[in-house]
Parts: C-alpha cells; structure tokens; sequence
C-alpha cells in the first residue's frame, strides 16, 4: 500500500511539475512561407530553392545552421509544390479539353482550350 500512495504522489508530483514547465516554456514561432501567386512564380521557387539546398548538402556535413536555413526553406517549398501540385491537377482535364475540340475539328474551340492548357503546361517546361 504504501509503494502504491508513492507512485500516485510521485505521479501526481511530476504531472504537476510538467504542467508548470510547459507553462513557463517558450512558445516558439514558425517560419512563415513566402506566399505563392501563381504556377510561374511557384516554378520558380521550387527551382531556385531546390538549387539552393543542394548547394548546402552536397558541401559536405551540414552545419545545424545550415539545417536551419534548410527549415525555412522548407515552408516556401512547401508553399511552391502545393500551388504546383493544384494547377497540374487542372493540366490534365484541359488537355483533355484540346484533345476533344481537335479530335472534332472545332478550330475556335481548340485555339481557345489550347491557349488555356498552355497557358499552365509551358510554366513547367518552357
């Protein structure tokens, strides 16, 4: 009985004092992603700050700055690839769109779907 009455004060003791720590501990503030407009601009990001993480991993043992620099970049990426991954998901079905007013021979139709899908597939290769 009284191994059990220590472990519900010990218990109760260390709840208690973890609360309090996490009470007292400092809430630390994430990085905020650069915002992405558009497929061009998310593109561009994607590669720039690729380019620039492989700089740092291929130099070599990263430093925990470099790990830190790493981490806020991530954020943008993150940003980048989610504007890339909604515009593809648009690719397709506008494709399709070009493939079915030429397969019918629709010249103003097809001119027009053709602008839009090429409007989003040369962002990704020119």
């Amino acid at each position: 009985m009284k191994i059990f009455l220590k472990i519900i004060i010990t218990t109760t003791l260390l709840t208690a004092a973890l609360s309090q720590a996490e009470e007292t501990m400092p809430e630390y503030d994430h990085f905020q992603g650069k915002e992405v407009a558009n497929l061009k601009e998310a593109v561009m990001l994607f590669s720039q700050l690729n380019a620039k993480i492989a700089v740092i991993l291929n130099k070599g043992e990263p430093t925990y700055e470099d790990m830190h620099k790493i981490h806020e970049m991530t954020y943008t990426l993150e940003n980048a690839l989610a504007k890339i991954n909604t515009e593809m998901a648009a690719l397709a079905p506008q494709l399709e769109k070009l493939h079915k007013a030429s397969e019918h021979g629709k010249i103003k139709e097809s001119l027009y779907e053709g602008q839009k899908y090429l409007g989003i597939a040369t962002h990704i290769i020119p």
